[in-house]
């Protein structure tokens, strides 16, 4: 009798890893192809977020709700002030969450913030998503250069992002219990992928983006120099306002065990619900993607870079609060409804740690004058 429930919780355990494996899979490799990482910085990306999610009742990964922080933090190019300015970010937070409890932000600060960071995502992915070959760090820039550059897109490539799309929001409906085990993120990502080996055997003539960085050598890190002490402020302001507000929203799956996670892997991850996630689990899931990254990395890098856009951008607005948006719209108050608009646009068009500023002074504005608003 012993002997058999051993059994079936090692099973558990390593039929839970290998769901992990997908979700951690799917996107880690998408993040890391995003911003054109290479095999090793990949694969130490999905062995840390492994261990990092035992025995927390789900998985950590890269948030695309967070595409803005990233694209910040990427800017600096080689350099570790980027992640810098996330942890420092996320330490911020937990310090302020010890001291401060009990206080969520009004539903046009939750719903305002949450649309705000996935109208930048969209904005900022979509440059991988079409294929445009435009170029920037934060919305504004993105939106100049779509303008200049004019919209012609690789049509083989939209054609699997638009599988993806449309596959990533009818498959969790259609397919409920199966995609517990095999989660949308990784069976709309691998659809394309199947389809386009299939369209295009050789990588030497195809047309389409593809994640060939993954063959590329890691890039020189270089320590944080005094020149990127504006940055690491930046960042760390805006990770900690951000994390504060969304930690109120479990659609978001944010809060200090999140910020924690966030703070050693040095980018932002939330947590994706994945049952039974132990050491056995992480071992498989590691073991699983170091085979897959260090063996086949030109299978892997046949990856078309549309698809993986199409699935962050799908992702991000999945995780906004459509609860407080509704019920911003429902008041049928104008100053709330303003207040929603402000805080949506403001991470469009201001520096990431302003936008957050100023959403954080609307709350305080808020909470001061309770009746008024």
């Amino acid at each position: 009798m012993k002997e058999n429930f051993t059994a079936n919780s090692l099973k558990k355990q390593i039929t839970g890893g290998l769901t992990g494996a997908c979700t951690i899979g799917a996107y880690c490799i998408a993040v890391c192809a995003l911003f054109g990482q290479g095999t090793l910085v990949c694969l130490g990306l999905i062995i840390l977020c492994a261990f990092l999610s035992v025995k927390s009742d789900g998985v950590f990964s890269p948030s695309p709700l967070f595409a803005v922080v990233l694209f910040v933090s990427f800017s600096a190019g080689a350099s570790l002030s980027g992640s810098l300015g996330i942890t420092a970010g996320c330490l911020l937070f937990i310090i302020i969450n010890k001291f401060i409890k009990n206080k969520t932000p009004p539903d046009f600060i939750l719903g305002g913030c949450t649309i705000g960071l996935a109208l930048c995502a969209t904005i900022l992915i979509t440059n991988t998503y079409f294929g445009i070959g435009a170029y920037g760090t934060t919305p504004i820039e993105m939106l100049k250069v779509y303008r200049s550059v004019g919209f012609h897109p690789d049509f083989r490539g939209l054609l699997y992002g638009t599988i993806t799309l449309f596959t990533m929001i009818t498959y969790p409906f259609k397919f409920k219990n199966l995609n517990k085990r095999l989660p949308a993120e990784f069976i709309t990502v691998a659809i394309p992928f199947a389809l386009n080996v299939l369209l295009n055997p050789s990588s030497e003539y195809t047309t389409t983006n593809e994640y060939t960085s993954v063959l590329t050598a890691p890039r020189k890190l270089s320590l944080p120099q005094l020149s990127d002490t504006p940055q690491v402020l930046a960042l760390c302001i805006a990770t900690a306002i951000i994390l504060f507000i969304l930690s109120q929203n479990n659609r978001a799956r944010t809060g200090v065990s999140a910020a924690s996670a966030s703070s050693i892997s040095g980018i932002p991850v939330i947590k994706y619900p994945v049952p039974c996630f132990t050491v056995v689990s992480a071992i498989t899931a590691a073991a699983l993607w170091s085979a897959v990254l260090l063996i086949f990395p030109n299978v892997v890098s046949r990856l078309p870079l549309p698809c993986v856009g199409s699935m962050l951008i799908v992702s991000a607005w999945q995780h906004i609060s459509f609860k407080d948006i509704s019920a911003v719209m429902k008041s049928r108050r104008p100053v709330r409804f303003l207040a929603f608009v402000l805080c949506a646009l403001i991470f469009v068009i201001a520096p990431l740690h302003i936008a957050s500023i100023i959403c954080f002074a609307v709350w305080g504005i808020n909470t001061l004058t309770e009746d008024a608003v």
